[in-house]
């Protein structure tokens, strides 16, 4: 099968398929997850894009979001409690559909209108929100243009097919950071667990004891038991009970 996949500056549909492969490379997932949004952010830029921004929300919590702007763009998006209820996010629960800002186009009283407000006074031009949410979770990834090229790379169809193809591989690699309230323009950690660390925790979660879970599993005992150890150093619990608790409010798994 032939992926039509363009590559900065050339605006054409004729790249070949190991242009494809080579993404996927960059998104190993033996990386870290900081390793990945770093490699994620070099991908987009070598696609002409200036900074991005990964962001997720189940219903009823705040967002979760992962960026590469600048912190005190950051800082203006929560002073304005943006982070709160950005329509962009709210559009990412009900459509599929790329939608394109440019910047300075909203009149005051528009849904968007803070959002362009926030963008123009850090230099941004044109802005694409790509959603890319997952059962009940809305998430999009929005890549911003702040130079004239990537103004008119965002701008065209294939740029905008290209990124879509881009969004799709990253969203699926990744998850975003949580935004710290209450420092402005710096961003803490999001909870991770390996697929096996998910695994256990999903059995767990089932009623099923560690023997249990080892024979659904294939595994040792005492290898479902490092995993549930490893799943409660990794979000910060003392029982694997509490280590599920967190997981299942933190979207981590689902039953």
């Amino acid at each position: 099968m032939k992926y039509c996949v363009i590559s900065w500056p050339y605006r054409d549909c004729r790249m070949e398929e190991n242009r494809l492969i080579d993404v996927l490379d960059r998104l190993s997932p033996t990386r870290t997850p900081e390793d990945l949004w770093q490699e994620a952010i070099r991908i987009f830029s070598d696609s002409g894009s200036d900074w991005i921004t990964f962001g997720s929300v189940f219903p009823g919590d705040l967002p979760i979001i992962q960026t590469s702007v600048s912190a005190s763009l950051m800082s203006d998006y929560m002073a304005l409690g943006l982070h709160r209820a950005d329509p962009w996010l709210v559009y990412c629960a009900r459509s599929a559909l790329v939608d394109n800002l440019v910047v300075g186009s909203a009149r005051s009283g528009d849904i968007g209108y803070p959002v362009q407000q926030v963008f123009e006074g850090h230099g941004i031009l044109r802005a694409s929100l790509f959603p890319c949410s997952q059962m009940s979770e809305a998430a999009g990834i929005v890549v911003y243009a702040r130079s004239r090229d990537s103004t008119q790379w965002l701008a065209s169809s294939s740029g905008r097919a290209h990124l879509q193809l881009l969004v799709a591989l990253v969203s699926s690699r990744l998850r975003p950071y949580r935004l710290d309230e209450n420092n402005p323009g710096r961003y803490g950690r999001a909870r991770y667990l390996s697929p096996r660390e998910t695994d256990v925790l999903r059995w767990l979660a089932q009623g099923h004891d560690t023997d249990a879970i080892a024979a659904k599993m294939n595994l040792a005992s005492v290898t479902v038991s490092k995993h549930l150890a490893s799943a409660r150093k990794r979000l910060g619990a003392r029982t694997r009970e509490q280590a599920l608790a967190i997981a299942l409010t933190s979207g981590l798994i689902h039953l």
